[in-house]
């Protein structure tokens, strides 16, 4: 978590605060470390990157479902919503808006959209948890490793992690790379 720099930011913190003769509390950073094979951070399923803050969920629901699909046909993985690239957690306040406020149908909608985009099978191995980010909300969906490639319905395609991209795959190929995976090691 932070690169391993979680206590280091707190010394750093309290040295400036001395030299510039600080009295105040600064808010603690909440950091997930970083992105790799098993981890992506995406900051909303509402508003899409590089689009001004407008909400478009349909276009970013597909990019959170590809991430998903990705993961569940590769080694599995955490995607923590509500996190910028960088590991530090931003929070879903903006997202909660769009569903009144209410984390309960947040939980159905993101539930709702694997189970119809990536199926039944998919869905039940997913574990959702809320880690600890002081006063933002962060929404961490596990997904475990699937033995049949997953199709994502929204396109009708296959996806795969490699590294900390999501990339297509033909089916052929992914059926190829499942059949070699040793699933007791994940």
């Amino acid at each position: 978590d932070g690169f391993g720099l979680q206590n280091e930011q707190g010394v750093i913190r309290d040295k400036i605060k001395k030299l510039l003769n600080l009295n105040v509390e600064l808010p603690e950073t909440y950091t997930f470390g970083e992105e790799s094979q098993l981890v992506e951070f995406k900051t909303s399923i509402v508003y899409p990157p590089n689009n001004n803050m407008r909400p478009d969920i349909k276009k970013q629901t597909f990019n959170i479902m590809k991430v998903i699909c990705g993961m569940a046909n590769s080694y599995g993985g955490t995607l923590y919503l509500g996190v910028y690239d960088t590991g530090t957690a931003k929070g879903l306040e903006d997202d909660l808006k769009e569903f009144e406020h209410s984390k309960d149908k947040y939980d159905l909608y993101v539930r709702n959209q694997i189970r119809m985009n990536l199926g039944d099978v998919v869905n039940a191995g997913i574990t959702v948890e809320h880690p600890n980010a002081g006063k933002h909300w962060v929404y961490a969906v596990k997904v475990k490793p699937s033995k049949t490639p997953v199709r994502l319905k929204l396109d009708n395609n296959f996806y795969l992690r490699e590294g900390t991209s999501t990339c297509y795959i033909e089916e052929q190929e992914l059926t190829e790379i499942m059949e070699t995976r040793n699933f007791d090691s994940y």
